[in-house]
């Protein structure tokens, strides 16, 4: 009787931080500090050490692209061209890498401070694209700001990961550690190096747990619908969080999410239509060989099937096969969530991974919508787990650190697929070992 319960009893959590988590969080800090500052004193601002898109020989897993910032440069030309009476649905300005705007037209007000930046005469940057050089103006005032506004929702969002442990009754991690590791991760790297914008859902996604954890009432049910709405507006891929409202028992927000989605598409109706015939054009084509710095099994399906030499299994929809993959696992850790005794305290995890999760069934997915991974992973792991939630770690560690280790192609795509499904596992066995599920 005793040797059981002592076997099944979670071990009393230590008080204060173990010292390890502070050194560790400071080296991994400095880190990257030093990175970014040897980086940015570059005559043309970028990530040491990458090297171009379709190459092998680097040493980091992080393009290097001509300048920092490329996909925020896409954001300011798309505003700028707006603010001039265009329509960056049709024709965009001043920007290297797309003819038409690439987001939803939220995308495009929420970027509409970048206004109060004028372009800058004195600095332009040649890029090199299949057409020749094109050498044209960004406001690197702008990227700094947005660096820096990317910066602090990603530290928020490892203050959130660290409460999260407190209320899961698993060991503190310092602050440190958490933003290190969070910082120093090749989707964070990846994301603040494009200047991309997917810390903007998970703004949002801080947004919907901090309301979670509020008395339950019409107001803070309008404000989850409003913020998820918000992330789905934005990025699109977000709208997986609907499942995620679901297994939270939120029905009343989910309900109201879905009117307000509705009303976003018929208020940006015009807009939001050439944006979707702007991204079937750019998901129509297959690509002849792997993307390593995508994660999209829809984009690489005929590639990789291809490569284990079964052809027949190549000829299924890859959209169609890997959205229902993804559905079967969402529904089961869902569902595992559902019925927990007190579902809200799994939330932030939850959320952060379906979102990962529906990023794999989108036909265009570049690896910084992985940004939700490492924090999911540092609310949740516990070194008093079991083997196989060390090994689940360990495998999205490998790909999730910024050094590159030689991965590649079939082997690299199926690793990031296995190792974020499986993470759900770990919210799972959150469940199992602090409560038990309500019947």
């Amino acid at each position: 009787m005793s040797l059981r319960r002592e076997q099944n009893t979670v071990s009393p959590i230590p008080s204060g931080y173990p010292r390890w988590t502070l050194l560790v969080g400071l080296a991994l800090l400095l880190t990257w500090g030093a990175w970014w500052f040897a980086s940015l004193r570059q005559p043309a601002p970028r990530l040491l050490y990458g090297s171009p898109i379709g190459t092998t020989d680097r040493f980091t897993t992080i393009p290097n692209w001509a300048l920092i910032g490329i996909d925020f440069q896409h954001n300011y030309a798309g505003v700028s061209t707006w603010l001039r009476g265009g329509n960056p649905y049709r024709a965009l300005d001043n920007d290297p890498m797309n003819a038409r705007y690439v987001y939803p037209p939220l995308t495009l007000g929420a970027f509409s401070w970048t206004a109060l930046f004028p372009e800058s005469s004195a600095l332009r940057v040649g890029f090199t694209n299949p057409e020749g050089e094109f050498t044209f103006l960004y406001a690197p005032k702008a990227v700094c700001v947005w660096l820096a506004a990317s910066v602090g929702i990603l530290l928020l969002a490892c203050w959130r990961s660290g409460k999260t442990r407190d209320q899961l009754k698993l060991p503190p991690l310092s602050f440190l550690l958490l933003a290190g590791a969070t910082l120093l991760s090749y989707p964070v790297m990846f994301e603040l190096e494009r200047g991309n914008c997917n810390v903007l859902p998970l703004l949002a996604i801080l947004g919907v747990v901090w309301l979670l954890q509020r008395p339950h009432s019409w107001a803070a049910d309008l404000g989850t619908a409003a913020c998820v709405a918000l992330a789905v507006g934005i990025k699109a891929y977000p709208g997986i969080l609907l499942l995620g409202l679901l297994a939270l028992r939120r029905y009343r927000a989910t309900f109201l999410a879905v009117g307000l989605l509705l009303v976003l598409i018929a208020g940006t109706w015009g807009a939001l239509a050439l944006w979707v015939q702007t991204m079937r054009h750019l998901a129509a084509g297959e690509l002849a060989g792997y993307n390593d710095y995508a994660h999209s099994l829809a984009m690489q399906w005929h590639v990789f099937w291809r490569d284990l030499h079964l052809p027949g299994v190549a000829e299924i929809p890859g959209t169609a096969a890997v959205g229902c993959a993804v559905l079967v696992i969402v529904g089961q850790v869902s569902w595992s969530v559902f019925k927990a005794r007190s579902p809200v305290a799994y939330a932030w995890p939850l959320l952060l991974w379906l979102t990962a999760m529906g990023t794999f069934a989108t036909k265009i997915s570049i690896d910084y919508n992985l940004i939700y991974v490492p924090l999911a992973l540092l609310s949740l792991w516990d070194f008093r787990d079991r083997w196989w939630t060390h090994l689940v770690v360990l495998a999205s560690f490998l790909w999730c650190q910024p050094l590159y280790l030689g991965l590649g192609g079939a082997t690299l795509l199926l690793l990031k697929f296995l190792s974020v499904a499986t993470a759900g596992q770990l919210i799972c066995h959150r469940i199992r070992r602090n409560e038990k599920p309500a019947r």
